[in-house]
Formats: structure tokens, sequence, C-alpha cells
């Protein structure tokens, strides 16, 4: 599979939807946004990108074990963040991870800042159509993470080209380190 055809399964997969038969069979994959079924092309490449993810993973076990290396890290993460606030007896200059959009372009910026306000009073001097979508007080590691996940969508730099599913994905992202929205008033300096 060349690097344009990864990225055309990336691009579609990732926003699609696979229904599922009761006996674990899948009985349609369709673009989740439109609801139209994949073309015969894609359906190709995606086969191909699954013959080689079934080679690279093996068996479920090894994906299992790479879950689980995952959380792992970002366990490990919070608890040098826990540490720090141990040893200083506070938290640390607290950092936010913030989601943006930018409604001229309709693109989303992930990014994190010590001084969330200041930051978006940074950016609407250059876009004024910059809006606050969410942001959490986070360790600054999230940011990457973040980045990684939607990678097949970033448009250039820090800003990504996501659909409303994809902001619920990061939502739920936060919600399983148990980390909540930040409310306006709680990040004001």
């Amino acid at each position: 599979m060349t690097d344009r055809e990864h990225q055309k399964v990336l691009n579609f997969i990732s926003p699609s939807m696979i229904d599922f038969n009761k006996d674990g069979s899948v009985s349609n994959i369709y673009h989740s946004a439109s609801g139209k079924l994949m073309c015969i092309e894609d359906m190709k490449a995606v086969l191909d990108f699954a013959k080689q993810y079934i080679k690279r993973f093996k068996n479920d076990e090894n994906i299992e074990f790479l879950n689980w290396q995952n959380e792992k890290k970002r366990d490990e993460q919070n608890a040098a963040w826990a540490e720090k606030v141990k040893e200083r007896g506070t938290a640390p200059i607290p950092c936010f991870i913030y989601l943006l959009k930018d409604d001229f372009r309709g693109l989303h910026k992930i990014g994190r800042a010590k001084n969330i306000q200041n930051r978006i009073s940074q950016l609407k001097t250059a876009n004024s159509g910059v809006s606050l979508v969410a942001h959490w007080e986070a360790g600054k590691h999230f940011e990457s993470e973040l980045h990684s996940m939607f990678e097949a969508f970033r448009s250039s730099g820090e800003w990504f080209n996501l659909s409303s599913e994809h902001i619920n994905q990061v939502h739920e992202f936060f919600n399983t380190q148990n980390i909540l929205p930040c409310q306006p008033q709680e990040s004001k300096q």
C-alpha cells in the first residue's frame, strides 16, 4: 500500500461506522457523516490495510498488550504529575489543554497554555472567528496524545479538520482520564 493509499484509508476509516451482525460479522461500512456506503476502490484499500494490520499484530493478545502499554504510560505520566504535587505541596503551574474552533475555516486547534484567557485573546487578535469549544486542566502530555490521535485529520500545525464525532472523542478521551472540562470561571487568572 502506498503512503497515499494508506492516508486515504485513514481518512475514510476514522470517520466511518461499521455495523455488525449478531454473529459478529460485518454487515455494512459507511461514512458516518454522510451515511454513504464505501466505494469498491476504498473497500479494496481497507481490505489491504486489514491484511497488513492482521500480519503486524497477529492476534488480540498483542493488541491488548499494546493497549495495556499505552495505558501504563498514561498512568506513569499521571503519577509523575501527582508526585510533583506531593513534592511541592501544591499543584504545578496549571496547564490547560484547549480545543478552539476557527469559524471561518471550519478547523479546530488543539493546544495548551498556562493562561487560557491570554492565549484566546492572542489568537483572537489574529483571527476574530476563533472561539473556545472546551478546555481541561491537565498535564501537557495530553496535548501530544490528542495530536497523535487525530494525526490523519491535521490540516497544519496544531489545526485539525475535526467532525462533531471527533469533538465527542476528545471529551470521551478526557472522561476516561477522569478529567472534566473546566468552567470558564475556573481558568481566569
